[in-house]
């Protein structure tokens, strides 16, 4: 290995004691035999994993939970209409799922209607390139109006 990719392997898994036996045993092997990566190592202990080592569990005070706790009521206060209201506001104040489904919902119904347009729009357009196909086939046959046919095997027969 080289010493690249042991600082890499120090950095992440042999500092916090997460790399498998065959690596562990590969890097110490390396860091006996490089110094410069001894030195690596070492620094890494003194500046990243010791001053970690002498941090205690701080525990909150329980004044601060009561904070919390007062502020948190005193925002369900604020979206307290109450009385006459509570049923627009069951309405507009929705949970997050199911506010998440009605805009999936609306999204699908937009969609769709989107396509639907599209197909009526793309059906007219159809219609009238049909119909001017006709008038000059029509015109082609010397029956501007539509009214007959005129053609010369008709003519023919009839």
């Amino acid at each position: 290995m080289n010493c690249k990719h042991i600082k890499k392997i120090l950095i992440t898994d042999y500092i916090d004691d997460e790399a498998d036996d065959k690596i562990r045993k590969n890097v110490e092997e390396h860091l006996k035999k490089c110094e410069s990566c001894g030195r690596f190592y070492e620094d890494l202990k003194k500046e990243a994993v010791s001053p970690f080592k002498e941090i205690r569990d701080m525990k909150v005070p329980d004044e601060v939970w009561d904070n919390i706790r007062a502020k948190i009521g005193e925002e369900k206060k604020a979206f307290d209409i109450g009385g006459i209201l509570d049923p627009l506001k069951r309405i507009f104040i929705l949970p997050k799922p199911a506010l998440a489904m009605v805009s999936f919902l609306l999204f699908v119904v937009i969609a769709l209607s989107g396509v639907k347009v599209y197909q009526v729009y793309n059906y007219n357009l159809t219609k009238d390139y049909l119909k001017d196909q006709m008038s000059y086939l029509l015109a082609l046959n010397g029956d501007a109006d539509g009214n007959g046919f005129d053609t010369s095997i008709e003519n023919i027969f009839l």
